[in-house]
């Protein structure tokens, strides 16, 4: 017996079923706050070890701790912008390429701080 579309979803076959995209964003705002949740956990026991004894600061409680971890997470960003020193690595070696070897000699010197013969 061949399995039918529901079947075949309940197997673990996800390519054919738009399914399980949405299972997948349904569970994401779950792992959010439960990565939020471990990640203040971990901010309020370091911050109860060492800012008392290194700052004289105040123990923190939990929930502070998890206003501090958003708060840290406002202002410093949320780690979408780790590709852009890639990009222009990807510009600077296409452009590389598409120099002649008169034009590159000419770049490697200006890169060594040497004056180049411009016959332009």
């Amino acid at each position: 017996m061949e399995p039918t579309n529901n079947e075949s979803s309940q197997t673990g076959n996800c390519k054919k079923d738009s399914r399980c995209g949405r299972r997948r964003w349904i569970k994401m705002p779950f792992f959010i706050a439960g990565m939020l949740l471990v990640k203040s956990a971990l901010v309020m026991w370091l911050w109860n070890l060492l800012v008392p004894d290194l700052f004289h600061g105040p123990l923190v409680s939990y929930l502070q701790a998890i206003e501090l971890t958003a708060l840290v997470k406002l202002l410093v960003g949320f780690g979408g912008g780790h590709k852009r020193f890639g990009h222009r690595g990807h510009f600077m070696k296409s452009r590389w390429a598409a120099m002649s070897e008169d034009e590159r000699e000419k770049l490697r010197a200006e890169f060594r701080g040497q004056k180049t013969d411009s016959k332009e």
